[in-house]
């Protein structure tokens, strides 16, 4: 569990840094997400991003003064608990997380577009 709680707050912390575009690893895990700028337009935009990556549905209602990257993390560890308990949390979080990790952004090199025309 201890496995899959490290991987949540990774995942969660690279999101929040690539949204309020800090550097990776600039999000700590019991900073409030109020306090590093994340908004409700950012909250929609992380629970966005995390329900593509995880193919379920995330709890995160609000961002308010007391929501941390370690608290999102036991709330969404909680939901795959429920979610899939044959697999046990760890097993369902990686599994997840492996099976909807963002693809690699496509880098059109100018003879790429000079052949497309």
């Amino acid at each position: 569990e201890a496995e899959a709680l490290a991987l949540l707050r990774d995942t969660l912390g690279q999101e929040i840094a690539r949204i309020l575009r800090l550097p990776p690893g600039a999000v700590a895990a019991e900073a409030p997400l109020a306090g590093l700028g994340l908004d409700s337009l950012g909250g929609m935009e992380l629970r966005a991003a995390l329900e593509q990556r995880l193919g379920q549905p995330v709890p995160l209602a609000a961002v308010d003064e007391t929501l941390t990257v370690a608290a999102l993390a036991r709330r969404i560890a909680e939901t795959l608990r429920t979610a899939r308990p044959e697999d046990g949390p760890q097993a369902a979080a990686a599994a997840l997380l492996a099976a909807h990790e963002p693809p690699e952004p496509v880098v059109a090199t100018p003879a790429d577009l000079m052949a497309a025309e």
